[in-house]
């Protein structure tokens, strides 16, 4: 038995500082670094503080004088801000940034290519650390979710796997796994039904008329003022039995099948601001659960509480963790 949720964390905290970075924190071995293990530790304090600040609306300054909070988030920005200066440092010569230049970088880095735009210390971090929070936490959660759900229907892992034994792994191309419909199912379905995320906030930096959503039957224009803070509770779509049917709080995949969402289904929200990391979550966590499909014929639950206890942080995970057991093939 074993709780992947805290190693998914970690997993996809390399993954994505290699992305953003040019190489990974080096979280996953048996020994972690301590300066490794001490941003881990701050990154997920600064999280849960800014839950709590997020949550306190307008009285978020109360949190202001936290020594915890100071500490969590100082150690975070000055981790990123090393390799900002790196990476601001490295793309300072144009002569650096030729394609064809001998002993370039050819490996695409996230921050060295927002660097080359970007040349404020203080504005890239804050770019880059909008990418880092989704990036780990998005997908660590998704895969995670997405097992527990797993493990309470394994005719349901049955069937994945036989999808995942038709494929050589070497040759699950961005393109390829796109192709996978069963596995993307099973990922919608696991974000509809329990995140990560259950809402999207945005703030109106000038005043601005919505075309409906005021008045009684909310069908007229509605006024929103610079500054108004705008939630979409997409959990509740996402729960609509009107739009899901009357099974809409079970695990069922094959709802998927030959179905068209357009605004009925907006984890990522849409538009212009859609998340620039969707694709990425959902490429990495198809990719992961093909990889464990082909590895382990069989996951079996070991958490006596079947039920989905929420936990949730700036994204939504299992309170219990997700305690698993996987079965190897012979």
């Amino acid at each position: 038995m074993i709780d992947v949720q805290p190693l998914l964390h970690r997993l996809f905290l390399d993954v994505s500082t290699d992305f953003l970075f040019g190489s990974p924190i080096g979280v996953l071995g048996p020994e972690l670094p301590a300066e490794s293990l001490d941003f881990l530790q701050s990154f997920s304090t600064a999280q849960r503080w800014l839950t709590r600040r997020r949550e306190a609306g307008w009285t978020s300054f109360r949190y202001d004088y936290s020594r915890e909070w100071r500490e969590a988030y100082s150690k975070v920005h000055k981790f990123v801000d090393q390799q900002v200066e790196r990476a601001l440092r490295e793309t300072e010569k144009e002569d650096r940034l030729v394609p064809d230049e001998p002993g370039v970088r050819k490996r695409y880095v996230l921050l060295d290519e927002l660097a080359k735009q970007i040349r404020d210390p203080i504005a890239l971090r804050y770019q880059i650390l909008g990418v880092l929070l989704p990036a780990r936490d998005t997908t660590s959660r998704a895969v995670g979710n997405a097992l527990f759900q797993l493990a309470r229907h394994p005719q349901i892992w049955q069937r994945l796997r036989q999808v995942s034994l038709t494929v050589d792994s070497e040759s699950l191309t961005f393109e390829k796994l796109k192709s996978f419909v069963e596995f993307r199912y099973v990922v919608q379905e696991t974000i509809r039904l329990i995140g990560p995320a259950a809402r999207v906030v945005r703030v109106a930096i000038r005043d601005t008329i919505l075309p409906v959503g005021g008045g009684p039957d909310r069908k007229s224009p509605l006024f929103v003022a610079k500054g108004t803070t705008v939630s979409l509770g997409t959990w509740g779509v996402q729960h609509d039995a009107d739009i899901w049917g009357d099974d809409v709080q079970e695990f069922r995949p094959d709802r998927w099948k030959g179905r068209k969402v357009y605004w009925e289904f907006v984890p990522f929200s849409g538009g212009p601001r859609i998340c620039p990391a969707q694709q990425q979550v959902l490429t990495h966590t198809i990719y992961m659960l093909i990889r464990l499909a082909q590895k382990f014929e069989s996951i079996e639950n070991c958490d006596p509480v079947l039920e989905y206890l929420q936990k949730f942080t700036l994204g939504a995970e299992s309170w219990n963790g997700v305690k698993v057991a996987f079965k190897k093939a012979s």
